[in-house]
């Protein structure tokens, strides 16, 4: 962010059906780090890849399903006045 260097050589191995988290001081890359992984951002450099497949700039609706990531966010993450489908709908268009 800026010039600063929030991460830098990652390498993650998460096996089927593992639940990963984060324990860290505010402001380390947390959230940012689930971001690339979910797809929600896309890293500056470098890649991200899943199962050998390079996956960066690949919808959240189709990262879900294609590759089976989930994330829930701490605070909310929808918007509170639409259902689940127009919320899930929402996704799919952004």
């Amino acid at each position: 962010y800026n010039k600063r260097q929030i991460l830098n050589n990652l390498n993650l191995k998460i096996n089927k059906q593992d639940v990963l988290g984060f324990i860290g001081l505010n402001v380390v890359g947390k959230l940012s780090i689930f971001h690339i992984i979910t797809c929600l951002k896309d890293p500056r450099f470098g890649k991200m890849l899943i199962n050998g497949e390079y996956c960066t700039n690949v919808p959240i609706y189709e990262s879900a399903t294609k590759f089976k990531l989930g994330y829930v966010p701490q605070y909310g993450g929808f918007i509170h006045d639409l259902n689940l489908l127009e919320n899930l709908e929402r996704s799919k268009s952004t």
